[in-house]
């Protein structure tokens, strides 16, 4: 048919019935369209462009065919390592040789994204240029201790970060950060500390004097969070008014610059250095407010049940089970100088009021001085060491200081393991409840999803499918103004979770105003809430009295690509994936995004039955200690009937850690998916949760490391210089994008009622145009998806083999 419409057209044919083919296709084809042009005749430019070569012989035809394939494949692996460049001109080569609509759909997808790229580089040079500006002028107008802060973020913005440090201006801020922090050190200024020892951090992260430095900072931030928040309070106002003062100055095009000293955002303690994750949780400090004494944290509470056998049993499953070799002697060490850093903690005066008496401190640190002396000279290594120098310390304690014993027995475990990873830690009889929900995936309460706003109030994010509080109509956007009577203005979300959950069977009244500022009161009975791992890329809205809900797993229906989000690592988590991507296969589904940026991790067999489902062979992850004769453990995929081929893109980012490692990492080794993304967290440590003192508390513990199929460590140490998973395409995102990408996928994951608040109709577009990493996704799966159709003139020759 191809050759009837071409001769026809041409009106030239070959004697023996065959049409003589012009010089060069170019030519033939000027003529081609001379002809059909003057004829009338209606003729795409791909028919036109088509005709021609089918009827140069089979040879020559699949000589074509065989050289576009083999550059569009090319095309795609180059993509799938990041070569950009590479990537265009494969494509243009592909095009120049046979203009095939799906190579020039493939150049189309890419042009796309290529413009985007280019924008962010632009983007990122600009803000670059902005921090560093922003740190000159910080010098300049008399700020000197934010200049650091502004260094910290030009480097996440900088193309070459190994020579970033020998910037004259870079190596000059750090110089005066570290005088400064040591300043802030003795004149008791912890979170002025803390900040500019995790600055440093950031700027030289392989430095472990730094991370050292930032743990001693955050340890003394935490305590005074703890035991005294007023005091802790009054240095977070009084950080944030000399930050607000600052950037009036530095930056006042900032927000931050025209926002009341009285809503000023906390700095949360924390055991991490500081880095530039957008806080969609970011709570606002007023506890020196009387209107919510009745939900202020009290120490007390934190600590209720402590004792000192949970402490003796602590050391002892530290000393035999931790993954490196540590002793009694080292532990023992360890804790006596965490309480002398509690004593000479400036601040806890108000909690523990013998510590402002001198004598009583002087005469503590005295024993406690001469307890480290005695266990650093000393060589032996069992469980007497602890013994006696705790029954010491403690006889001391109870003579001078008269710090409550649960106060002693924490200050002395978190002391004992600061030495080791920061992974390992207590668990209070009083946090056992968090836990569950953590490595659970459910929970007591009314099902409302928080956050608190830039004002202090505590927002309602979404309701819970099927929970108390969605059935009984509390809304998206509204505010919780009061919790059993107290006012919930300027809580932390974690102490608004407690207040919130309880006991199943019990009430909880919550005064809610919606959007419209109307207030009610919605009392509640607690149930049991399963909170769902996995979420797809938007919300279909609820339709009716039944309640049922369900996720649009489509980013791409008309392509078959589908979009799944994994929040954490659950007990329900591998069940709730094989089904969506059961239902996703059943829908037409051809690909999958997953998306596994922010997600902290979870339960590690929860992280092997995601990677299980994707690969039926080999190995998923080997855990190994580093203890004398410690043996390799490896867990393996097995085959099953409902393991999936489906081509997948896994998005990580720098927040991705542990089990979303794993599985990344997994499956990249094994070619199972394309990572993209920037480099992973670094958490690859295995916990394991320990009974302690007939199980009223739990020793979270390191036992071992994380280690690839391809034998890499996951773990990053305070000088590791590798880490975490490194992604096949790096797609970075500015700190302004992740902000604003966060709060549209909020928007999205909202649970809505149909007919009530929907979404705007090109939302999903938006999220697109500002997520990079999100677009990069969708543009290797698109050409890969596109790398399976046959190429126009393979389809034109098979057709014509037929007939003939």
């Amino acid at each position: 048919m191809t050759r009837m419409k071409t001769a026809s057209i041409s009106g030239t044919r070959h004697q023996h019935g065959r049409l003589r083919v012009r010089k060069g296709l170019l030519k033939g084809f000027a003529g081609l369209m001379l002809t059909t042009a003057v004829l009338g005749v209606t003729l795409s430019m791909s028919q036109a462009v088509y005709a021609e070569p089918a009827v140069q012989g089979s040879t020559n035809t699949a000589a074509v065919i065989s050289q576009v394939r083999d550059l569009r494949t090319q095309a795609i692996n180059a993509l799938k390592t990041g070569d950009f460049e590479k990537t265009k001109q494969l494509l243009d080569q592909a095009y120049s040789v046979n203009r095939d609509p799906s190579i020039e759909q493939m150049q189309g997808w890419f042009g796309d994204f290529e413009g985007r790229r280019q924008e962010i580089l632009k983007e990122r040079n600009k803000s670059y240029e902005e921090q560093m500006a922003f740190a000159a002028k910080a010098v300049e107008t008399g700020h000197p201790t934010f200049a650091i802060d502004y260094i910290a973020d030009a480097y996440l913005y900088t193309p070459d970060k190994a020579g970033f440090r020998n910037l004259p201006e870079v190596d000059s801020a750090i110089t005066r950060a570290v005088q400064l922090a040591q300043e802030a050190e003795d004149k008791s200024e912890w979170l002025t500390a803390v900040r500019l020892f995790g600055d440093l951090t950031r700027v030289e992260p392989g430095e472990v004097i730094w991370n050292t430095k930032f743990k001693e900072s955050a340890r003394r931030v935490r305590m005074l969070a703890m035991y005294t928040p007023d005091r802790y309070v009054e240095q977070a106002k009084a950080e944030f008014e000399i930050r607000l003062m600052a950037i009036k100055v530095i930056d006042p095009s900032n927000p931050a610059s025209t926002r009341p000293a009285a809503t000023q955002p906390s700095t949360q303690p924390s055991r991490q250095p500081s880095t530039t994750q957008p806080s969609t949780t970011q709570a606002t400090t007023q506890a020196n407010s009387d209107e919510n004494e009745g939900l202020r944290v009290d120490w007390r509470d934190t600590l209720k049940g402590v004792n000192i056998r949970m402490l003796a049993d602590a050391m002892e499953e530290t000393n035999d089970a931790y993954f490196r070799n540590v002793n009694y002697r080292d532990l023992t060490l360890a804790g006596l100088q965490g309480v002398r850093t509690l004593i000479l903690t400036g601040g806890l005066e108000d909690a523990f009021p013998k510590l402002a008496d001198v004598k009583s401190r002087d005469q503590f640190c005295a024993v406690l001085d001469e307890q480290i002396a005695q266990v650093t000279a000393s060589n032996a290594t069992s469980r007497r060491v602890f013994d006696v120098a705790y029954r010491t310390m403690a006889a001391s304690n109870d003579l001078s200081v008269k710090l409550p014993n649960e106060v002693l027995i924490n200050t002395f475990i978190e002391g004992a393991l600061s030495p080791l990873d920061q992974f390992s830690s207590m668990i209070w009889p009083s946090e056992l409840a968090d836990l569950a929900q953590t490595t659970q995936g459910e929970f007591s309460g009314v099902g409302i999803q928080i956050q608190s706003d830039e004002s202090g109030s505590l927002k309602v994010i979404s309701p819970i499918e099927e929970s108390p509080a969605f059935r009984a109509g509390v809304e998206p956007e509204s505010v919780i103004t009061h919790i059993n009577g107290d006012s919930a203005k300027g809580i932390t979300v974690d102490r608004a979770k407690r207040a919130i959950q309880g006991a199943a069977g019990s009430t909880v009244t919550l005064t809610i105003r919606n959007v419209e500022g109307i207030s009610k009161d919605f009392v509640l009975t607690r149930e049991t809430i399963k909170v769902p791992s996995i979420k797809g890329w938007q919300h279909t809205p609820n339709t009716g009295d039944s309640g049922d809900s369900s996720w649009d797993f489509f980013i791409d229906p008309q392509q078959g690509i589908a979009y799944l989000r994994l929040t954490n690592f659950t007990r329900e988590t591998g069940r709730d994936l094989a089904k969506a991507v059961k239902s996703i296969k059943e829908k037409g589904g051809k690909s999958i995004i997953i998306d596994l940026r922010d997600n902290p991790g979870g339960l590690l067999s929860a992280a092997t039955e995601v990677v299980d489902k994707f690969i039926g062979q080999g190995t998923i992850v080997s855990t190994k200690a580093e203890r004398d004769g410690s043996p390799e453990n490896k867990i393996n995929a097995r085959q099953s009937a409902d393991d999936s081929d489906i081509p997948m893109v896994i998005l990580v980012n720098q927040f991705s850690a542990s089990a979303s490692e794993i599985v990344s990492g997994a499956l990249k080794d094994h070619g199972r998916a394309v990572v993209v993304g920037e480099r992973t967290f670094g958490k690859g440590s295995v916990q394991m949760l320990l009974d302690v003192a007939n199980r009223s508390a739990k020793l979270k513990l390191t036992t071992s490391h994380y280690y690839l199929p391809s034998g890499r460590c996951i773990h990053k140490e305070d000088n590791s210089v590798e880490w975490g998973v490194d992604p096949d395409i790096t797609v970075e995102m500015t700190r302004e994008q992740m902000i604003e990408a966060r709060q549209i996928r909020q928007k999205m994951d909202v649970l809505r009622m149909a007919g009530v608040s929907p979404l705007e109709s090109n939302i999903g577009e938006k999220l697109i145009a500002v997520d990079p990493q999100l677009s990069a996704a969708m543009l290797v799966l698109r050409m890969q998806l596109a790398n399976t159709q046959p190429l126009a003139i393979e389809a034109r020759a098979g057709a014509m083999e037929k007939r003939g």
